[in-house]
């Protein structure tokens, strides 16, 4: 039992280690390229009851003009990359346009991270421009939006130097993983399950008919296409980062482990057996 508990040892240390350098090759690599700027809608709320409502009557005026549809919306603006965008770096504003249905009231700033942030804004009827300024990693802003006509739909556009189009992602109230995420989980398990049955200490027992080389190619192919498979899926459920980066690792030694479990259960079972 010993001998073939240390073989799940070395296949699990195979396994994690190759994660490991993958994992820290790829943050070293994001921290030296990632450049990006990200937008989300906090919340969006109306401000008036619909025709349904048992308050017949009641308005929201601004300056004593009545709001059709009023809505309030609040949308944040972050440089979620790690690299710090220069307002040198921007080709125009950065502009929020609304649907046509609707049309923009009033828009002000909410809140700015840090505080002596550059901020300049301007609005008209159908969008909301924000002046180019310089953003760090982790600089964020915040806009009110009062608006009215129709529920507003509010679309980004932003060219920036070494950053991809701007998305505004909607207000939602839980993160949920698609059909394509649930499959590319799967496939990552197989990888992961693939790298572990390939690893040399298994080899070496001849329980497979491979070279020592091939199955070590096999076996860390296949780890590495594992992590970068599972990356995007704990992503897609709010995991980034560290937490991200940590639960690929938990990912990456959860079959050597459960083998382990089992090598020491059927080993207990067999001593018992004997006694």
């Amino acid at each position: 039992m010993m001998s073939l508990l240390k073989k799940y040892l070395l296949t699990g240390t195979v396994v994690t280690v190759a994660a490991a350098f993958v994992i820290f090759g790829w943050q070293v690599y994001l921290e030296r390229t990632s450049k990006s700027l990200s937008g989300r809608v906090i919340s969006q709320s109306p401000l008036q009851p619909d025709s349904t409502s048992t308050l017949p009557g009641l308005k929201v005026t601004v300056d004593g003009i009545p709001l059709e549809k009023p809505y309030l919306t609040v949308i944040e603006i972050r440089n979620s990359g790690t690299r710090h965008i220069q307002a040198s770096d921007f080709e125009a504003d950065i502009e929020l346009r609304i649907n046509s249905e609707a049309r923009v009231v009033r828009a002000q700033v909410a809140t700015i991270q840090p505080e002596d942030l550059d901020l300049k804004i301007s609005g008209e009827q159908k969008s909301i421009k924000i002046k180019p300024l310089l953003l760090n990693p982790g600089d964020s802003f915040s806009l009110s939006i009062l608006s009215a006509g129709d529920k507003p739909v509010f679309t980004p556009r932003a060219r920036i130097a070494g950053v991809g189009k701007l998305e505004l992602d909607e207000v939602s109230t839980k993160k949920q993983v698609s059909g394509s995420q649930f499959l590319a989980a799967v496939f990552a398990v197989v990888m992961l399950v693939i790298g572990n049955l390939t690893a040399p200490s298994f080899i070496q027992s001849g329980s497979l008919q491979l070279t020592r080389k091939t199955a070590l190619f096999i076996s860390l192919t296949s780890s590495v296409i594992a992590v970068f498979t599972i990356g995007p899926v704990f992503e897609a459920i709010g995991l980034q980062g560290f937490r991200q980066s940590f639960a690929i690792i938990i990912f990456s030694m959860s079959v050597p482990t459960l083998s382990i479990l089992w090598t020491l259960l059927k080993g207990n079972e067999a001593i018992s057996n004997k006694a």
